[in-house]
């Protein structure tokens, strides 16, 4: 989508782009566990809605989540995420947040609130920036941990 927009020289506006709180680091190895949307998110990748006895190849590539099921791979992104937040006096989610804004300059992420500290926090997302090493240190560490998901 993202290569249609910029094709088109469209803005996307992302939605969930803390992927619905698991970028906020608050469902983290030995903290909370999934959401229950995300679970039944899951179980609805094991639907057989052909009756053909195999789960929907559709189904799973439009809800099939890889963090949910493998969030252990997950925890070498985190730390390193937790430590430029320490350096920035920032959360992971702001982190999070400034890497998506700087990934892209055709990418508006809306993240949620469910009060308004969050919303504070989140606008406080744009008063500083990553340095180019610790965007490119994020972005390597993502495409590893991307990589490892889809074995």
């Amino acid at each position: 989508m993202l290569t249609a927009c910029e094709e088109l020289g469209v803005t996307l506006i992302a939605i969930l782009p803390l992927a619905e709180g698991v970028l906020t680091g608050k469902y983290r190895v030995g903290g909370n566990s999934h959401p229950s949307n995300l679970r039944n998110i899951a179980k609805v990748t094991q639907l057989d809605i052909f009756k053909d006895g195999d789960p929907s190849p559709l189904m799973q590539r439009l809800f099939t989540k890889p963090y949910m099921l493998q969030r252990e791979k997950l925890e070498p992104l985190f730390e390193l995420i937790d430590e430029i937040a320490k350096g920035h006096d920032a959360t992971i989610s702001q982190v999070a947040l400034n890497w998506l804004i700087a990934s892209n300059p055709l990418v508006i992420p809306i993240p949620g609130e469910k009060n308004a500290k969050q919303a504070a926090a989140n606008a406080a997302t744009l008063s500083w920036k990553l340095t180019k090493e610790e965007f490119e240190r994020i972005s390597q560490t993502e495409r590893s941990i991307w990589r490892s998901l889809q074995n």
